[in-house]
Order: C-alpha cells, then structure tokens, then sequence
C-alpha cells in the first residue's frame, strides 16, 4: 500500500511538480521588485540618458506614422544638457 510519504517522493520527481513547490518564493521574490520599481518617483523613459536628471515635458503631437491609431509622439527636454526625446504613447 502506498502511503503519503511514497506520493509525495513519486510528485517530487516531476518537474511541474517542483516549479509549484517554488512558486510562492518566487511570487514573494517580483511582490518585491515590483513594489520597488512602483516606489521609484522617475519613469525611465523620462530620465535623461546623459545626466540622469528628470526631463521636463514640452508637448504632444499626433505620431507621424501611427497617428492615424491615436498614437502620440511626446518631447521631453533636459533642463541640465538640452537633450530632446521623443516618447512614443499609445492610446488608453
């Protein structure tokens, strides 16, 4: 007869079977970082590549190519090094 012991060693073979066992430590592990990332005050598309600074907002316009969606092409300046980039948003 085959007791709990004898189960729970035939399940530990399969691999399904141990990513579940993990599972929760690793859903603990991304809560984390997650909330850490939620807890940054900067958006990374937003900082600027040279210096690190947050870029200021300048204004939108409808996407060049994908306007026609409602895409929209946003410009963002640094105030430290004048470097100019475009954000490309989409609608929703």
């Amino acid at each position: 007869m085959l007791g709990l012991s004898d189960i729970l060693a035939v399940l530990d073979r399969w691999p399904t079977w141990k990513a579940l066992k993990e599972a929760p430590a690793r859903i603990e592990a991304l809560e984390k970082r997650l909330s850490a990332l939620e807890a940054s005050p900067t958006n990374p598309e937003t900082v600027c590549p040279v210096d690190g600074t947050q870029m200021k907002w300048e204004g939108e316009v409808p996407s060049r190519h994908f306007g026609v969606f409602g895409q929209m092409d946003e410009t963002w300046r640094c105030p430290a090094c004048g470097l100019a980039r475009i954000v490309q948003r989409k609608p929703g």
